[in-house]
C-alpha cells in the first residue's frame, strides 16, 4: 500500500525532563522521539524535580532551553498553591497552553491537596486557557465543582477508571466545560502485562482492571474521551529497577502505532485516530496551524517496537517487541524535512 499523508500530530501531555533530570531526557532527545512517532507539536508539563515551572523566570528559562528541540514545543505553567499572584504575568504568554494542578502524588513536589488552595487557584486563573488536573475520584469531583463555580475550562488528564470517566460524562451532560484524555498504556497494558513487566509498567495513576479498560474504550467510541495523551514520562532502566521504582513510562514513539493496532483490530476507525491526535488537541488547546506540515506512513504496515532502537534518551518501552502498525516514514515541518525513511534528520 502506498504511503498516506496525515497532519503532524499533537501530544498535549509530555515530560521532557529539562531542566532537572536531563540524564533521562532533554528537549532535543524528547523532541526527536516525538518526530519519530509522528508528532510535530508537543506540550511539556511543569513538574520538573528541583526546578518546577512555577515562576515567570523558570518559564522563560524553559522556553530558552527548548530552542534546541526539532519540533514545536509548548508549556504548561505549574502551581503549588502559593504562586497565584504570578498567574496574570504568564497566562497571556503565547508559549503557555494552560495551568497544571497535581492533586495526586507524582514526580516532583507540586502536590496540592488543600481545598482552600484549590479554590484560590481556580479563582486566580482568569484565563480562557484550560486548567489541567492530575486527579482521581473525589478530587475530580471537587475540581468539576470549582470549574462550574468559576466558569473555568477543565481538562482531566489520564483518566483510568470507569468511575472517573462517569464523572466527566455527567459533567458534560450538565454543560460544564470539561474535557479528558486517556493514555495508550492505560488502554493497552492488560493486568497480565502489568504483572509480567513489574516496575516497567508502574505508572501513576495505575493501570486499571479489565472493566475499567473496557470503559475507556467505550469512552473513545461515544466521545466522552476527547484526546489521546501519551504522558511520555521517561526514566532510566536503573531508576525503574531500583529499590524504590519511579512512576512513568515513555510513550511518544509508540502512541500512534498502538492506535493503528486498534484500527487493525477494528476497535477504532482511522478517522478517529486523526481526531484524537490532531483535530481535538488542536481545537481544545487553541494550537495554531503549522503550515506545510505533514507526516507520511502506511497505516497497515507492521513494525516491531524497539527493532530500530529508540530516540528517547531512556531507550526502552513497556511495549518493546510488540508488533504495531504505521511506522512513520516522513515528517515535514513547515516545508522542512525532519524525518526521512523513518530516520530523524
Amino acid at each position: 500500500m502506498a504511503l498516506q499523508r496525515f497532519p503532524g500530530l499533537i501530544d498535549i501531555h509530555v515530560h521532557l525532563r529539562e531542566p532537572g533530570a536531563t540524564h533521562k531526557e532533554n528537549f532535543e532527545t524528547g523532541s526527536k522521539a516525538a518526530v519519530k512517532g509522528g508528532f510535530t507539536c508537543i506540550l511539556d508539563m511543569p513538574n520538573n524535580p528541583g526546578a518546577p515551572t512555577i515562576t515567570p523566570v523558570r518559564l522563560e528559562e524553559k522556553i530558552t532551553l527548548a530552542r534546541k528541540a526539532v519540533c514545536d514545543v509548548g508549556f504548561y505553567y505549574g502551581t503549588d498553591g502559593e504562586n497565584v499572584d504570578s498567574f496574570s504575568q504568564v497566562s497571556h504568554n503565547s508559549y503557555v497552553f494552560g495551568l497544571k494542578i497535581y492533586c495526586g502524588h507524582t514526580t516532583g513536589d507540586l502536590l496540592v491537596d488543600d481545598e482552600k488552595k484549590m479554590e484560590a487557584i481556580f479563582s486566580a486563573w482568569k484565563s480562557e486557557k484550560p486548567i489541567l488536573i492530575h486527579a482521581e475520584a473525589e478530587r475530580i469531583a471537587g475540581a468539576l465543582d470549582l470549574a462550574r463555580m468559576y466558569h473555568r475550562r477543565l481538562h482531566v488528564c489520564h483518566i483510568t477508571t470507569a468511575r472517573d470517566l462517569l464523572f466527566v460524562k455527567q459533567a458534560k451532560e450538565k454543560n460544564i466545560s470539561v474535557t479528558c484524555g486517556v493514555t495508550p498504556h492505560h488502554l493497552f497494558l492488560a493486568p497480565a502485562d502489568v504483572k509480567s513487566l513489574g516496575a516497567l509498567a508502574q505508572v501513576m495513576p495505575a493501570v486499571g482492571n479489565t472493566d475499567d479498560q473496557n470503559s475507556l474504550w467505550e469512552g473513545l467510541k461515544d466521545g466522552t474521551v476527547d484526546v489521546i495523551e501519551s504522558d511520555h514520562a521517561p526514566h532510566t532502566l536503573q531508576e525503574k529497577h531500583g529499590s524504590s521504582p519511579v512512576y512513568g513510562v515513555p510513550g511518544l514513539e509508540t502512541t500512534l502505532g498502538l492506535l493503528l493496532l486498534a484500527v487493525q483490530k477494528k476497535r477504532l476507525f482511522l478517522e478517529t485516530v486523526v481526531k484524537l491526535l490532531y483535530d481535538e488537541p488542536k481545537k481544545l488547546f487553541h494550537i495554531r496551524d503549522q503550515g506545510k506540515t505533514y507526516i507520511e506512513l502506511d497505516p497497515k504496515k507492521p513494525f516491531i517496537v524497539g527493532s530500530l532502537g529508540y530516540e528517547t534518551k531512556c531507550a526502552w518501552s513497556p511495549f518493546d517487541g510488540w508488533e504495531l502498525f504505521g511506522r512513520v516514514e516522513t515528517v515535514i515541518l513547515r516545508g522542512k524535512p525532519v524525518q526521512l525513511h523513518a530516520k530523524v534528520l
